[in-house]
């Protein structure tokens, strides 16, 4: 049996995307690029791109 630690907090950052990065998500999606080759650009989640863009 293995065991775990669940009540251990791991160091994850979330930032919020920057004014950049907003303005290459718009100039990417007139350039018809996708919402996973954007994520996978800006090194985001895809669901945060979907988020932004909603």
């Amino acid at each position: 049996m293995s065991k775990h630690d669940y009540n251990t907090k791991e160091d994850k950052k979330f930032t919020h995307l920057d004014f950049t990065e907003r303005k290459l998500i718009e100039k990417w999606l007139n350039q018809r690029i996708t919402i996973a080759e954007i994520a996978k650009r800006l090194g985001r989640n895809r669901s945060t791109i979907y988020r932004e863009i909603k």
